[in-house]
């Protein structure tokens, strides 16, 4: 696996911003000691074997060298884009409230139960 990895943090503008310091913290350092770039502000448009094609800022931007991807957005269960990825190359986990809303530390715990996996 290539050190280039990446999350993004679909249209919020700080990760993890509802949780308390503490977690927050050490939640941050891991994926820094991970070497995960932490995107945020972005909308997510499409996923293709280039990469991620998404909005930031305004400006369309393709994110690509990903071998993994990991979907944590919405309030509501919404599985339309891991659907849509069904078959593609990458990795595909949905977690978060995609899969079934939940509050962030049953998410940081769906989310680091797919990174063990990974």
């Amino acid at each position: 696996m290539s050190d280039d990895r990446r999350l993004i943090e679909d249209f919020l503008p700080e990760l993890a911003g509802d949780m308390s310091s503490g977690p927050r913290h050490y939640l941050l350092r891991g994926l820094e000691e991970h070497k995960v770039k932490v995107i945020t502000s972005a909308c997510i448009e499409s996923v293709t074997p280039q990469g991620v094609s998404c909005q930031r800022d305004g400006l369309a931007e393709m994110i690509k060298g990903m071998d993994t991807i990991v979907l944590a957005m919405g309030a509501l269960p919404a599985s339309e884009l891991a659907k849509q990825l069904e078959g593609k190359p990458a990795e595909v986990h949905v977690i978060g409230d995609a899969r079934n809303p939940a509050n962030a530390m049953e998410a940081i715990a769906a989310g680091a139960e797919v990174g063990r996996a990974i």
